[in-house]
């Protein structure tokens, strides 16, 4: 199987078409993740270059972003700092 035949049905990302190691604009997106909480978000994006077969990795989070089980634990831990009782 070559390269091209195994990336057939991926997409372009048009957002970031460069490769990051030879500048070429053949790429098609890998992987992609977005996710959403409480309006802040945090995505990452891997794309493969058809010249020069290398991947690309490319990731933004807001500084403040947390993931929910995060935003959960330090509610939690400032409810126990703070003394209040959870029945």
């Amino acid at each position: 199987m070559t390269v091209d035949e195994w990336a057939g049905r991926w997409k372009r990302n048009d957002d970031f078409p460069e490769c990051l190691n030879c500048g070429s604009m053949n790429t098609k997106e890998h992987h992609f993740v977005q996710t959403w909480c409480r309006g802040k978000k945090q995505w990452e994006s891997e794309t493969l270059c058809m010249d020069c077969h290398s991947f690309s990795w490319r990731s933004y989070a807001d500084p403040d972003f947390l993931m929910p089980e995060d935003y959960e634990k330090m509610r939690f831990q400032k409810l126990v700092e703070d003394g209040v009782e959870v029945n």
